[in-house]
């Protein structure tokens, strides 16, 4: 299915409008997508506008030919001191993408298509389900360069895969194959290279066409789950299910339901 191009497309990045679904292609292929101011500024209006559209119900972030993303942009970062005003506005606008993607109301599927490196693998863990072509390499090369993460990936890790794996992925800088990741819960689903792209649009549009205000709530309260502790969460699925129960779409549901019941007494 052919996409629309918007109007948040700027320099490296592609956007596509998919119907209810939005797919953002990081595309800096000769810099192996490479984070860049340009490209971090171009993400960061794309997240707003996003957010600010009711019509779209799910997200897919990808990359453009042999990556889907190596970190920031190396060159860059030698081009000017860790201190220089470049640099700290550039991280900042770095995580202002990251953490917007991470708390964003909407499903995100992130698309891990060959290399994903440093800034690329914090990315993907911002993202709600994580689909990788059976060819990806994960790699964490931050110790090899002696760099600290820079856009979560410390703290967000662990959270994902546990103490001992993370330690085991920044200490070592090893590479993970995609079905190890799958393993470690980094990745979600794996698909055959040339499949991976229609495989996500499918997953996405699957979920576009539920109720947005449900599959908002659902990913609000698992996300929670992780921040809040066990009766706080409760209390708030309690209310949000409540809430739920008043909305059309859960009485059409019920009403569809007795209806199959009866017909089949």
């Amino acid at each position: 299915m052919a996409g629309t191009s918007t109007d948040w497309e700027a320099p490296g990045l592609r956007v596509e409008r998919l119907d209810a679904v939005v797919r953002l292609t990081i595309d800096r292929p000769g810099a192996m997508n490479a984070f860049s101011p340009g490209l971090v500024r171009a993400l960061n209006a794309a997240l707003a506008a996003i957010a600010d559209d009711c019509g779209v119900r799910a997200v897919i972030v990808t990359g453009a030919g042999r990556a889907f993303c190596c970190g920031a942009d190396l060159k860059f970062l030698a081009a000017h001191g860790p201190d220089s005003p470049e640099t700290v506005a550039f991280l900042r606008e770095l995580n202002r993408f990251i953490d917007d993607l991470d708390t964003l109301d909407r499903p995100v599927i992130g698309v891990a298509n060959g290399l994903v490196m440093g800034g690329g693998l914090e990315t993907l863990l911002c993202c709600d389900i994580v689909m990788a072509g059976a060819d990806v390499t994960i790699r964490d090369p931050h110790i090899t360069i002696g760099a600290i993460h820079g856009a979560g990936g410390s703290q967000r890790l662990a959270r994902c895969v546990g103490l001992q794996r993370a330690l085991d992925l920044v200490l070592s800088a090893r590479s993970l194959t995609a079905a190890e990741a799958a393993l470690w819960g980094i990745v979600t689903r794996v698909s055959h290279p040339s499949a991976l792209q229609d495989d996500a649009l499918a997953l996405a549009q699957e979920i576009a066409a539920r109720d947005p205000a449900v599959a908002s709530g659902l990913k609000r309260l698992v996300r929670l789950s992780l921040r809040a502790d066990l009766t706080a969460g409760l209390t708030a699925e309690r209310a949000a299910y409540r809430a739920a129960a008043r909305m059309p779409a859960f009485a059409t549901a019920m009403a569809g339901f007795a209806s199959r019941s009866a017909r089949k007494t």
